[in-house]
Protein backbone atom coordinates (compact mmCIF):
# COMPACT_ATOMS: atom_id res chain seq x y z
CA UNK A 1 0.00 0.00 0.00
CA UNK A 2 1.02 3.34 -1.10
CA UNK A 3 -0.59 6.69 0.65
CA UNK A 4 0.13 9.88 -0.55
CA UNK A 5 -0.81 13.17 0.69
CA UNK A 6 -0.44 15.22 -2.57
CA UNK A 7 0.94 18.38 -2.60
CA UNK A 8 4.07 21.04 -3.37
CA UNK A 9 5.27 19.06 0.25
CA UNK A 10 3.25 15.87 -0.01
CA UNK A 11 3.50 13.27 2.49
CA UNK A 12 3.70 9.28 2.13
CA UNK A 13 3.39 6.37 4.22
CA UNK A 14 4.25 2.66 2.07
CA UNK A 15 5.28 -0.55 3.16
CA UNK A 16 8.05 -2.01 2.08
CA UNK A 17 7.89 -5.57 0.73
CA UNK A 18 10.06 -6.58 4.02
CA UNK A 19 7.06 -5.10 5.78
CA UNK A 20 8.81 -2.03 7.07
CA UNK A 21 7.08 0.68 7.17
CA UNK A 22 8.50 4.31 5.88
CA UNK A 23 6.84 7.45 5.88
CA UNK A 24 7.87 11.25 5.75
CA UNK A 25 7.65 14.19 3.37
CA UNK A 26 9.14 15.24 -0.16
CA UNK A 27 9.38 18.53 -0.72
CA UNK A 28 8.36 19.92 -4.58
CA UNK A 29 8.53 23.18 -4.76
CA UNK A 30 9.38 25.63 -7.26
CA UNK A 31 13.17 26.35 -7.55
CA UNK A 32 13.97 29.34 -8.36
CA UNK A 33 15.14 29.69 -11.94
CA UNK A 34 13.40 26.22 -12.80
CA UNK A 35 11.42 25.66 -15.91
CA UNK A 36 7.34 25.36 -14.39
CA UNK A 37 7.24 21.64 -15.44
CA UNK A 38 10.90 20.42 -13.66
CA UNK A 39 8.84 19.98 -10.49
CA UNK A 40 6.49 17.18 -12.22
CA UNK A 41 9.67 15.75 -13.80
CA UNK A 42 11.12 15.31 -10.28
CA UNK A 43 7.60 14.29 -8.78
CA UNK A 44 7.27 11.61 -11.71
CA UNK A 45 11.21 10.37 -10.78
CA UNK A 46 9.91 10.06 -6.84
CA UNK A 47 7.49 8.46 -7.52
CA UNK A 48 9.01 5.83 -10.14
CA UNK A 49 11.66 5.52 -7.24
CA UNK A 50 9.20 4.68 -4.62
CA UNK A 51 6.67 2.28 -6.33
CA UNK A 52 9.86 0.13 -7.70
CA UNK A 53 11.13 0.14 -3.83
CA UNK A 54 7.37 -0.75 -2.67
CA UNK A 55 5.65 -2.64 -5.06
CA UNK A 56 2.07 -1.78 -3.58
CA UNK A 57 -0.96 -3.52 -4.90
CA UNK A 58 -3.00 0.05 -4.49
CA UNK A 59 -2.10 4.07 -3.82
CA UNK A 60 -4.76 6.05 -1.85
CA UNK A 61 -4.83 9.42 -2.11
CA UNK A 62 -6.86 12.32 -0.76
CA UNK A 63 -8.83 13.47 -3.41
CA UNK A 64 -9.88 17.33 -3.40
CA UNK A 65 -13.37 17.76 -4.24
CA UNK A 66 -13.70 21.17 -3.78
CA UNK A 67 -10.92 23.79 -4.20
CA UNK A 68 -12.15 26.09 -1.42
CA UNK A 69 -9.45 27.03 0.68
CA UNK A 70 -6.68 26.15 -1.65
CA UNK A 71 -4.97 29.05 -3.54
CA UNK A 72 -5.17 28.49 -8.21
CA UNK A 73 -1.47 27.33 -7.88
CA UNK A 74 -2.10 24.64 -5.00
CA UNK A 75 -5.09 23.79 -6.98
CA UNK A 76 -3.32 23.21 -10.37
CA UNK A 77 -0.14 21.53 -8.40
CA UNK A 78 -2.31 18.85 -6.69
CA UNK A 79 -4.12 18.10 -10.12
CA UNK A 80 -0.77 17.79 -12.16
CA UNK A 81 0.54 15.63 -9.29
CA UNK A 82 -2.86 13.48 -9.71
CA UNK A 83 -2.89 13.39 -13.12
CA UNK A 84 0.73 12.19 -13.14
CA UNK A 85 -0.06 9.99 -10.40
CA UNK A 86 -3.71 7.99 -12.13
CA UNK A 87 -1.35 7.45 -15.53
CA UNK A 88 1.36 5.76 -13.33
CA UNK A 89 -1.20 3.77 -11.65
CA UNK A 90 -3.12 3.05 -15.41
CA UNK A 91 0.43 1.53 -16.54
CA UNK A 92 1.67 -0.67 -13.48
CA UNK A 93 -1.85 -1.83 -13.36
CA UNK A 94 -2.24 -0.46 -9.52
CA UNK A 95 -5.64 -0.43 -7.59
CA UNK A 96 -6.37 3.21 -7.21
CA UNK A 97 -8.55 4.53 -3.67
CA UNK A 98 -8.92 8.37 -4.31
CA UNK A 99 -10.17 9.42 -0.80
CA UNK A 100 -12.37 12.35 0.15
CA UNK A 101 -11.02 14.45 3.12
CA UNK A 102 -13.61 14.36 5.29
CA UNK A 103 -14.12 10.41 4.24
CA UNK A 104 -10.86 9.63 5.41
CA UNK A 105 -11.02 11.58 8.78
CA UNK A 106 -14.58 10.41 9.69
CA UNK A 107 -12.82 6.90 9.72
CA UNK A 108 -10.03 7.48 11.66
CA UNK A 109 -10.02 9.83 13.40
CA UNK A 110 -14.26 10.04 14.32
CA UNK A 111 -15.31 13.27 12.50
CA UNK A 112 -14.97 14.29 9.25
CA UNK A 113 -13.69 18.15 10.24
CA UNK A 114 -11.04 17.36 12.41
CA UNK A 115 -8.31 19.63 11.96
CA UNK A 116 -4.63 18.69 11.76
CA UNK A 117 -3.49 18.41 15.38
CA UNK A 118 -6.84 15.94 16.06
CA UNK A 119 -5.14 14.30 12.95
CA UNK A 120 -1.48 14.40 14.04
CA UNK A 121 -2.40 13.27 17.52
CA UNK A 122 -4.61 10.21 16.51
CA UNK A 123 -1.49 8.88 13.95
CA UNK A 124 0.58 9.54 17.59
CA UNK A 125 -2.34 7.32 19.67
CA UNK A 126 -1.88 4.14 16.94
CA UNK A 127 2.63 4.52 17.45
CA UNK A 128 3.18 6.29 14.30
CA UNK A 129 5.27 9.42 14.88
CA UNK A 130 4.33 12.01 12.63
CA UNK A 131 7.10 15.36 11.77
CA UNK A 132 4.50 16.94 10.55
CA UNK A 133 0.58 17.63 9.33
CA UNK A 134 1.55 15.88 5.71
CA UNK A 135 3.30 13.16 6.95
CA UNK A 136 0.23 12.90 9.42
CA UNK A 137 -2.41 13.07 6.90
CA UNK A 138 -0.79 10.17 4.60
CA UNK A 139 -0.24 7.76 7.41
CA UNK A 140 -4.01 8.33 8.07
CA UNK A 141 -4.94 7.84 4.46
CA UNK A 142 -3.14 4.93 4.69
CA UNK A 143 -5.63 3.62 8.00
CA UNK A 144 -8.18 4.39 5.97
CA UNK A 145 -6.95 2.22 2.78
CA UNK A 146 -6.51 -0.54 5.06
CA UNK A 147 -9.44 -0.56 7.43
CA UNK A 148 -11.44 0.00 4.13
CA UNK A 149 -9.61 -2.54 2.01
CA UNK A 150 -7.80 -4.22 4.46
CA UNK A 151 -7.38 -4.85 8.08
CA UNK A 152 -7.63 -2.15 9.92
CA UNK A 153 -9.79 -0.98 13.52
CA UNK A 154 -12.39 1.33 12.17
CA UNK A 155 -10.90 4.10 14.39
CA UNK A 156 -8.84 4.80 16.59
CA UNK A 157 -10.53 4.09 19.75
CA UNK A 158 -10.85 0.91 18.19
CA UNK A 159 -7.35 0.49 17.82
CA UNK A 160 -6.22 1.14 21.87
CA UNK A 161 -5.10 -1.46 23.52
CA UNK A 162 -7.72 -2.63 26.56
CA UNK A 163 -6.93 -0.30 29.73
CA UNK A 164 -4.41 -2.05 31.85
CA UNK A 165 -3.21 -4.38 28.82
CA UNK A 166 0.54 -4.08 28.01
CA UNK A 167 -0.02 -4.42 23.51
CA UNK A 168 2.59 -3.57 21.85
CA UNK A 169 2.77 0.32 20.07
CA UNK A 170 1.29 0.00 16.77
CA UNK A 171 2.91 0.02 13.00
CA UNK A 172 5.12 2.80 12.38
CA UNK A 173 6.32 3.23 15.85
CA UNK A 174 10.15 3.56 15.72
CA UNK A 175 10.53 3.26 11.94
CA UNK A 176 12.32 5.60 9.62
CA UNK A 177 11.16 8.76 8.78
CA UNK A 178 13.24 10.26 5.75
CA UNK A 179 12.38 13.86 4.47
CA UNK A 180 13.22 13.47 0.87
CA UNK A 181 13.14 11.01 -1.29
CA UNK A 182 11.87 7.34 -1.03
Amino acid sequence: MLALDLGSRLGFAYDRPDGALVTGTALFAPIKGEHPAARYVRFIKWLRQVLDISRPDAVAWERIVRSQGFSGAAVAVYHGFETLLLMECYARRLRELPVAVGTWKKVVVGHGRADKEAVIRAMRELGHLPADDNEADALAIREWALHTHGQRPASVEAAKPPVGSSAPPGPGAGTPTPTTGP
